[in-house]
Formats: C-alpha cells, sequence, structure tokens
C-alpha cells in the first residue's frame, strides 16, 4: 500500500501526462486507467486539478475521462454528503458534454455525477443539458435522473432549481413520466414545497385528455394502432405509464379546476387507469374518487392499489371487510404481479385459494403467511392453469404443479426463491475436470441401473453438498434425478405439454431441504 508521498508522485505523474495524452503509447495509457481504479480522489481541488488538466477532445482521452467520473468522482461524491463539485468544475463538465465525437462514451457518466452531486450548479446544468441536448439514446437521459430518487443526502439541496425547466422535456415520450414522477417524489419528501405542475395544471390536464381519447380509440379499434400483440402492449403501456404520473401530480397540485379531464379517465376500460383517476379525484376530495375505489376493490387485478389509495385516504372502511382479509390481499398481489409486462402480461379470469399455512421460510426472521391460488386463463375451448404463491414472495410458474401437493409446491417456491452465497449451480457445460469425472463415473452406474438417455443439466452446490441433476427415462417413464455422494432420488415427470424439468425438480428439492430445516420444530408445510 503506497503512502502518501508515493500517492502524490502519482498523482502528479498523471497531471503531467494528461495534457498530451494523444502523445502516450498504449502501455502509459493503460496505466493511467489503472491509476483511476485504484486512486481515492483526497479532495475538491484535485477534482479541480483533474479536470483542468485534461482538456476537452476526442483523441482517446474521453476513454479516461469518463474513467474517472465512474471510478474517481462518483464514489468520492457518494462517499461524503459534504463533498461537492465547484462550479469550475461544473463548467468543466459541461464543456466536455458539449464536445464533438465524444457523446456516445461521456455524456450518460456526465449527466450521473451531476445527478449525484444533487446540488445548485450542478443540477441546473444537469436540468439544462438532459432539456436543450438530450442523449441519443433517451434511456440514458432517464438513467441519469435516478440518483435524485436515492439522493445522498435527504435534503437534496439543489432540488428546487430542477423545475420548471424540467418540464421542457415534457415532449419526450421516454422522459415525461420520469420527469412528472421526480416532481412528486420531491413534494413527498418534502424538497419541494408547492408542486411544481400547479402552474401548468391546464397543459397537463390538457395532455391527460388527449391521452385519454388515443386509449379509448386504441380499445375501440386497437388493429389501427398496432400490427402484433407485443407492440399493442408496448403502446398501450406507454401511454399507461404516463397517464399514471399525470394523475398524481395533478391531485399533488391540488388544482381542482383538473377535475372534468380526471373524470374522463374513469370511462376507460383499463382498471389501473380507472385507479389511478379516482385515487387522484379522491385526493381533490371527490366523492365520485372514493366510490369508484371502492368499486374497483372488488377486482382482484387493481384491488392492492385501490386499497393501497384507500388507506392513505383514510376510507378503508369504505370496503367490505371481506375485500380487505389477508387472503384477498393476497389474492390481489398475485393478480397484479401476474398482470405485469414482464411477467404474464394480464391478470388471469379466475384464481382459487387452494391452501393457507404460516411457516418459516428462508429470509425471514418470523414465520410468514403463505398462500397458494390454482389460476386460470380462458383462451376460447382451451384453459391454461397453474399454481402461484403469495406471502414470502409472489410468484407464479408457466408450469403445471396442480397434481402437487402443497408441501411440493411451497417447496419449489422457496427453492426458487433461495438466495445464500453457499447455495449456488454450475452448468454442465462450466464442469471443473474433477466434476465432469465424477459425472462419468456416476452415470455410468445409473446406465447399468436402468437410466436411459442421461443428460446432465445441474452441477448444484447447497451448503457444501454437492448434487448431480440429470434428465433421464427410467423404466420407459421421463424423469429427473438428483444425485448426492450417498443416494438419489428419482422425480417422474408427467406427461403435459407444460411439465416442469431439471430446474423446477432441483428448486423443490432444494425447497425440501430448506423448508424442513427451518421448519422442524413447527406443524408448518414441510
Amino acid at each position: 500500500m503506497m503512502n502518501d508521498e508515493q500517492l502524490n508522485d502519482v498523482w502528479n505523474k498523471l497531471l503531467a501526462d494528461l495534457p498530451r495524452y494523444g502523445e502516450l503509447d498504449s502501455e502509459r495509457r493503460a496505466a493511467i486507467g489503472e491509476t483511476l481504479r485504484e486512486t481515492e480522489l483526497g479532495d475538491v481541488e484535485a477534482v479541480d486539478e483533474f479536470l483542468d488538466a485534461i482538456a476537452p477532445k476526442a483523441d482517446g482521452r474521453e476513454h479516461v475521462f469518463s474513467l474517472f467520473l465512474q471510478h474517481s468522482l462518483q464514489p468520492w461524491l457518494m462517499r461524503d454528503e459534504h463533498h461537492v463539485l465547484s462550479e469550475r468544475a461544473v463548467s468543466r463538465l459541461v464543456d466536455w458534454y458539449r464536445t464533438p465525437g465524444c457523446e456516445s462514451l461521456v455524456r450518460f457518466p456526465i449527466l450521473r455525477t451531476l445527478a449525484v452531486d444533487g446540488h445548485r450548479p450542478a443540477l441546473a446544468a444537469l436540468a439544462d443539458l438532459i432539456v436543450a441536448d438530450p442523449p441519443t439514446d433517451e434511456r440514458q437521459a432517464v438513467m441519469s435522473l435516478v440518483p435524485l430518487f436515492q439522493p445522498r443526502s435527504p435534503s437534496l439541496p439543489g432540488g428546487e432549481v430542477l423545475f420548471p425547466r424540467l418540464f421542457d422535456a415534457l415532449s419526450s415520450a421516454a422522459l415525461a413520466p420520469v420527469v412528472l414522477d421526480l416532481a412528486n417524489f420531491l413534494v413527498r419528501r418534502g424538497v419541494l414545497a408547492e408542486h411544481p405542475a400547479q402552474s401548468r395544471a391546464g397543459e397537463l390536464a390538457t395532455l391527460l385528455g388527449s391521452l385519454a381519447a388515443r386509449l379509448q380509440k386504441i380499445e375501440e379499434n386497437p388493429a389501427e394502432y398496432a400490427t402484433n400483440p407485443q407492440e399493442l402492449s408496448r403502446t398501450v403501456n406507454e401511454a399507461v405509464t404516463l397517464v399514471v404520473s399525470l394523475c398524481d401530480a395533478l391531485a399533488l397540485a391540488g388544482n381542482r379546476s383538473v377535475v372534468g379531464k380526471l373524470r374522463r379517465v374513469l370511462d376507460l376500460h383499463h382498471r389501473r387507469v380507472q385507479t389511478e383517476g379516482a385515487a387522484a379525484l379522491a385526493r381533490l376530495g371527490e366523492e365520485e374518487g372514493f366510490e369508484r375505489l371502492k368499486s374497483l376493490a372488488k377486482e382482484p387485478v387493481v384491488r392492492t392499489r385501490a386499497l393501497y389509495y384507500l388507506d392513505e385516504l383514510g376510507a378503508t372502511d369504505k370496503v367490505d371487510e371481506s375485500l380487505r382479509s389477508p387472503e384477498a390481499r393476497a389474492e390481489g398481489d398475485l393478480a397484479a404481479w401476474m398482470a405485469q409486462p414482464t411477467r404474464f402480461g394480464v391478470a388471469p379470469d379466475t384464481l382459487e385459494l387452494i391452501d393457507r399455512t404460516k411457516q418459516y421460510w428462508p429470509g425471514y426472521v418470523d414465520p410468514v403467511e403463505c398462500f397458494l391460488f390454482v389460476y386460470e386463463y380462458q383462451r376460447g375451448p382451451k384453459t391454461i392453469g397453474g399454481v402461484g404463491l403469495t406471502g414470502p414472495t409472489t410468484n407464479a410458474l408457466q408450469v403445471d404443479l396442480q397434481d402437487l401437493p402443497p408441501s411440493d409446491i411451497y417447496a419449489l417456491y422457496a427453492g426458487l426463491d433461495s438466495e445464500h452465497a453457499d447455495i449456488y449451480e454450475t452448468t454442465a457445460e462450466d464442469l471443473s475436470p474433477d466434476q465432469q469425472d465424477a459425472w462419468n463415473g456416476v452415470s455410468g452406474v445409473l446406465k447399468t441401473q436402468g437410466y436411459e438417455e442421461l443428460e446432465l443439466a445441474i452441477w448444484g452446490h447447497f451448503f457444501g453438498e454437492q448434487f448431480a441433476v440429470a434428465s433421464a427415462v427410467h423404466n420407459g417413464r421421463p424423469g429427473v434425478i438428483v444425485i448426492a455422494d450417498d443416494h438419489s432420488e428419482w422425480f417422474s415427470l408427467p406427461v403435459a405439454s407444460r411439465a416442469f424439468g431439471p430446474r423446477e425438480v432441483y428448486a423443490m428439492f432444494k425447497g425440501r431441504k430448506l423448508l424442513k430445516a427451518f421448519n422442524k420444530d413447527e406443524g408448518g408445510a414441510a
């Protein structure tokens, strides 16, 4: 480890080389990059020295500049909320941002650095750059704002300079929701005394009205707006995301002139949109909003959100007690989870509770309520079903689990949910030579015992034990075998189009061991 004098020598050499970076050989360039990864910044003077030494220029130094932001400057800012960029440093970052030829590499780390800083000069520059000259990839602009939702200083000292400037980015479909969500967040956190949308309520209400009209047309004639289900889902989800943010902003702004536009949202079929519109109306004191939330609580897919808003408004007693029970809330959690675009994409047509138990679960100190629901989707004459879990986690597999006992279904989901440094898997392609030799020996023995078509899928590591997990055929039946040092377990697979395979079998195997260990002195499901 270097002492202070050695660190100063390394730093001074780095500063001396930066102005002539384009002339350096590849070895020295690599050494500079390594220095930036290993050397911690000391103070704001060091930041200014570096930025003064490395003038904006597209000759390869933009790579070093990007490394400096990500590995030196951002960690330095995060280390202490009192670390702040000087106005000179902010100016240099802006110069780099506008340097031709460097855009693709430096724009995102610059915006993120300004957001991490969180003080007035940095955030004023951030807002101006995003509005006037955003990155070509709009996702980078969106991601650059993420640190503002997790500020290193709870008060976010420069938060008030972000608005109304950021509202000029509402014309961007990608940026509009995150800009509104940021305004809503800063109001709720008390960073902003009043919502910046108050002065633009009419403009935002008009935007909400146009989105509601667009969604209504999509509901009436979806083929006009998309050529396939994926495109339709993307179009609808983009509009819904912005509607949600707008409803929240208009409610927080507290301007009752927007009530008419919010009522239009209630006419749409999309239940999530109805819920947001109803919540906004309720926050503005409209009884119609409370009544619609009460009605929407009957719908599992939006029940959790409707109850949350009613809880927030102190009006939970408006809903029938049966819809507020643990079972009803669990049903709502599962329906909402399944409806997410990244999950099943739509809520199931039916959900039926088949088991409820309280047991210890990996990752929890105390026993937790666990619920199993059979779900079904009706698609013409075809019915697709399965079993989902809520409680300690929410999950639903697109495989047929209905013939398994509840204890095994809990075990399967517990195994999938397990996270521990001593629980991990190695794929068959990544076996070590010793593991490959062990498998070759085991598979040879299994073949003599009548197992055919053996194919190793997983090499499992479980708290010091190792297990080989393979698909096979035995006595004409397909299945999965899990082999330990001193025993093996065979799992016959049902003949079904959505039968589970080695991954699910091994998860159930792990889950059985975990739940048995956690609940050995209890009368739980294990």
